[in-house]
């Protein structure tokens, strides 16, 4: 869990294995590191906390691999090597701001002393023949291709294995299996079918959209035209809806199925499931499209059947969405759904953001405004500006049905209520000017950016300013006039 201590008395706040007591993850650096050279700068702070993060004081087996540009500055790769051999897995990594200032470490080695003992064995070795023949007798599959072998060093519980690294794929069923063979006894140490294809049908976002039908009963199944086919991505091969960006492991009663076929009507409980699953993944690989990769460090956790009452929210202690199932479940509205995930965006940004009557109605207002951009072309034009098309459809008497809109007349000094969700439409309304401003990308680019500016109670003014900020980081301040002008017309700032 994260702390605050000491590491060589720098400032910042650490997290540390619980499996080797190293330290796993600086961030929220607050003393000064910086220089050009963000090679020379990684390798400088690697050096100076070098045993507080297991590694040799010269950082002998650790080689440099890499610099690595994104939206939030370079990121520094060095991958572990021991006895020669890579430790598979094993990288550290430094990120670097774009002027240069160290941002924050992640810390994947293993500590030196645990490698030590690995360079006194004398195994007799498995071949790579022998490995490669134990591996295709562990895959079942009507063709087998190996396409690469590595020696490695692959960790197991902590302890250092010399192993074999093996890369088959498959026909029949199609897979692309990763597998670790131990070179000393032939052991599988581990596998893995990195391929994972399975399929689902989902309302994308709602019925209400995807048929354009404003009538539909929600008591009642909807036509087939409502669903759309869809791969479900990044699995894990479970069976269960576990993958890089999302788990649904909080949920009562999981859906599993082993052939990949998710196909469900809204009649079934795992249908909600399936819906949770497949559009936030979509939203995760999204932002790291626009350049916010590795925002979430673990995968968002999904309680799909939560709560009776017609309300879904974002946990931010247990870094959980929960859904309501009161009404038209929450889970069946694509909207809501990217709702509570753009919530747990801002506190993986700025945590806890929201602490404020401001800061938390930003925080509605940036959901709705994240939904609602992310599924426009998928809408028909009238409903564009609305959210919960389908959520609202038993209880809102407007055409089309929605819980709210983002293209309402609002000023932020005259409309004020001094209720979050009212008051996002003011923030909301904010953001989708400036979409239809800047286009769908760059208005994404700054206004996600643009939290990682904001504290967790900052106003509407410090969220203006922020955008304009980066804004100006992002795209060298082109239209900052037409964008400040966007916040000046609803008295979110003061005229200049």
């Amino acid at each position: 869990m994260a702390s605050n201590d000491p590491v060589k008395g720098l400032k910042a706040k650490i997290h540390r294995s619980e499996r080797y007591g190293t330290v796993q993850r600086i961030y929220t650096i607050k003393d000064q590191f910086k220089g050009k050279d963000p090679k020379a700068l990684a390798t400088a702070f690697l050096k100076l906390h070098a045993l507080d993060l297991g590694l040799d004081p010269e950082l002998r087996g650790l080689r440099f691999e890499m610099v690595r540009k994104s939206i939030m500055g370079m990121h520094v790769m060095f991958q572990q090597f021991a006895d020669g051999k890579p430790v598979s897995g094993a990288w550290v990594r430094v990120d670097v701001s774009p002027a240069g200032e160290l941002l924050g470490l992640q810390n994947g080695a293993m500590p030196v002393e645990r490698l030590m003992g690995l360079r006194a064995l004398k195994p007799k070795e498995i071949t790579v023949a022998r490995a490669k023949a134990i591996a295709r007798k562990a895959v079942s599959a009507g063709r087998i291709v190996v396409e690469g072998s590595e020696r490695v060093v692959w960790p197991v519980k902590g302890k250092p294995h010399e192993a074999w690294k093996l890369m088959l794929r498959t026909g029949n069923p199609t897979g692309l299996w990763r597998m670790y063979i131990d070179a000393t006894n032939g052991t599988i140490l581990g596998k893995r079918n990195t391929m994972k294809r399975a399929w689902a049908q989902v309302f994308d976002p709602t019925p209400v959209a995807a048929l354009d039908n404003t009538r539909l009963d929600p008591d009642k199944e909807v036509p087939p035209g409502a669903y759309r086919r869809v791969e479900l991505q990044g699995l894990d091969g479970s069976g269960y809806l576990d993958g890089e960006h999302v788990s649904t492991k909080p949920t009562k009663e999981r859906v599993r199925r082993t052939d990949g076929e998710f196909i469900f009507s809204r009649t079934r409980k795992a249908f909600r499931e399936v819906m949770a699953y497949h559009h936030i993944d979509a939203a995760a690989r999204h932002l790291i499209e626009l350049g916010f990769e590795g925002l979430f460090k673990k995968p968002m956790k999904l309680k799909v059947h939560g709560y009776r009452a017609d309300n879904s929210e974002y946990d931010p202690g247990r870094r959980m969405i929960i859904f309501g199932t009161g009404g038209v479940d929450d889970a069946e509205d694509a909207e809501v759904i990217l709702h509570e995930y753009g919530h747990a965006i801002q506190d993986a940004q700025v945590r806890w953001f929201g602490e404020s009557d401001e800061c938390g109605a930003m925080g509605e207002g940036f959901g709705d405004f994240f939904a609602a951009s992310f599924f426009h072309d998928r809408k028909p034009a009238r409903m564009r500006p609305t959210v919960f098309n389908w959520n609202a459809i038993s209880y809102s008497k407007k055409n089309p049905p929605h819980e709210r809109r983002l293209d309402l007349k609002l000023n932020f000094k005259r409309d004020w209520a001094d209720e979050v969700h009212d008051d996002g439409q003011i923030w909301s309304a904010c953001l989708w000017e400036l979409r239809a401003l800047l286009g769908q990308r760059r208005a994404e680019r700054i206004v996600i950016g643009s939290h990682h500016l904001c504290m967790r109670d900052s106003t509407f003014a410090d969220g203006a300013h922020a955008v304009l900020t980066a804004n100006e980081r992002l795209y060298g301040n082109r239209n900052r006039k037409a964008i400040r002008a966007v916040f000046e017309r609803r008295s979110v700032l003061d005229p200049v």
